[in-house]
C-alpha cells in the first residue's frame, strides 16, 4: 500500500527473507508509487541521536522501574 517505510516479515526463518525480498523486487518493478511513497516516509521520519538517547533512557527507565540491574 505504501503506508509504511519498508518491508516486514514475522518470522526469522530463510524462507521468511527469500519471500520478503521476493515481494519487494516484485513491488519496485510493479508497484513504483507504493515505492516512492515509501521512500518518501522514510526519507523525511527523524533519525538523530537526540531521538536515540531519548528511547534509550525510557528503556533504561523501564528497566530500574522493574528492579532490573540491581
Amino acid at each position: 500500500t505504501g503506508d509504511g517505510t519498508g518491508f516486514l516479515f514475522d518470522q526469522l526463518t530463510p524462507r521468511a527473507v527469500y519471500d520478503t525480498v521476493g515481494w519487494a523486487v516484485w513491488a519496485y518493478y510493479n508497484k513504483k508509487d507504493h515505492i516512492r511513497k515509501m521512500q518518501e516516509k522514510g526519507m523525511n521520519k527523524k533519525f538523530g541521536w537526540d531521538l536515540a538517547a531519548e528511547s534509550y533512557l525510557e528503556v533504561y527507565k523501564e528497566a530500574l522501574a522493574r528492579g532490573c540491574g540491581l
